[in-house]
């Protein structure tokens, strides 16, 4: 027999002690829940395709730097301009035609162009589902947009060209000879000037490890997430569970200390009782009422049969919802008043009880929780 003692207070604040004992008897919801989380971890874990990432770093060179002579001489890399540029459907298209086995828009979707503040360096950066895919992806992107400057450059290179020509063209035969000398030298000048408009600087690398999470990482987050996501659950069965279930559960209902006792052995549990009340099983037999929810008859004919058995009580049996003043009258006549529970029996329905008990200012002197 277990004797489980009344709560200091029916509205005492449990201990983090008590709330983990009553998490724990939730095992079942506890590793349930921890299952279904761990199981559903490892199937995310399977099924996710593996990603991929590979970057490619370009140089972009300023159009002064090529074409000395050209109008806009002087001017800097619009690094904001040129990274819309190398993000755009013309550019992708551009690479489609080199690399036919990515898409415009497969291109435009898995690579992303990114600069940072201050420099001239465009990183082009794809995702895919092989690391060699995503290098030839982030390399055919960074080199069409490449050979688009460079057009652009060889462009703007004519272009100076052409409006050296106009100048040349345009000076009357009286032209002083020094100026026409120093626009045939601009023009020589801008026809030898180198038409790179940027390098690579760093290829893309096919690196062999994925950049997503991979089974370990879900089955890590399974077993914390499952744990703690099954210590909430069992915590919100233990507070909602309609049952009595526990012999804690009823100590706080009731205010009063609850006795768990197994059918097996419950004569020699009641006699203990008896004793227990300094009363002699056969000598000193006494009276008894055994009080049960109309739910629990059962079980309150078993303890009653039990005590008189036992102890040679006269004993009698009471199946009540509420207490008037005509059973407290009778009740209170009785020696001792014992209260028979089941786990199963309602919450709500014991707590009237407690509460007509209360109201009668009847004293229950033993609750038997009967497993």
């Amino acid at each position: 027999m277990t004797i489980h003692p009344a709560p200091a207070s029916a509205e005492a604040v449990p201990t983090a002690g008590e709330q983990a004992r009553r998490v724990l008897r939730r095992w079942p919801t506890l590793l349930l829940v921890w299952g279904l989380v761990l199981l559903l971890a490892l199937l995310l874990g399977l099924l996710t395709p593996r990603s991929y990432t590979a970057s490619t770093e370009v140089r972009v060179d300023p159009l002064s730097s090529v074409v000395t002579a050209a109008p806009s001489a002087g001017q800097k890399v619009e690094i904001a301009t040129e990274r819309k540029i190398a993000a755009s459907e013309e550019v992708a298209r551009r690479a489609h035609e080199q690399e036919t086995r990515f898409g415009t828009q497969q291109l435009r979707s898995h690579v992303s162009v990114s600069s940072d503040t201050g420099t001239s360096v465009l990183t082009f950066e794809a995702h895919a589902e092989d690391a060699g895919q995503a290098a030839d992806m982030a390399d055919a992107l960074a080199q069409a947009y490449l050979d688009q400057r460079a057009e652009d450059v060889d462009q703007a290179v004519d272009e100076a060209v052409r409006h050296l020509d106009e100048q040349i063209g345009g000076l009357s035969p009286e032209a002083d000879e020094q100026q026409v000398r120093r626009l045939r030298e601009a023009r020589a000048q801008a026809l030898a000037a180198p038409r790179q408009a940027g390098a690579v600087i760093t290829p893309a690398d096919q690196d062999e490890h994925s950049s997503s999470p991979g089974l370990a990482y879900y089955l890590l987050a399974g077993l914390i997430g499952g744990f703690l996501l099954g210590v909430v659950a069992a915590a919100v069965r233990d507070r909602t569970d309609p049952r009595v279930a526990f012999p804690d559960r009823a100590a706080q209902i009731l205010d009063a200390e609850v006795l768990e006792a197994d059918a097996q052995d419950l004569p020699e549990q009641t006699a203990l009782l008896w004793r227990r009340w300094g009363l002699r099983p056969g000598v000193q037999p006494g009276s008894a009422t055994v009080l049960n929810l109309p739910a629990d008859e059962s079980i309150g004919w078993l303890v009653a049969d039990s005590l008189q058995e036992t102890s040679g009580a006269e004993t009698h049996h009471l199946s009540l919802t509420g207490v008037d003043a005509r059973t407290a009258e009778e009740l209170d006549r009785s020696q001792r008043l014992i209260l028979a529970l089941s786990p199963t029996t309602r919450r709500r329905a014991l707590r009237r009880l407690a509460a007509a008990c209360r109201r009668a200012d009847l004293e229950v002197d033993a609750v038997i929780l009967l497993r």
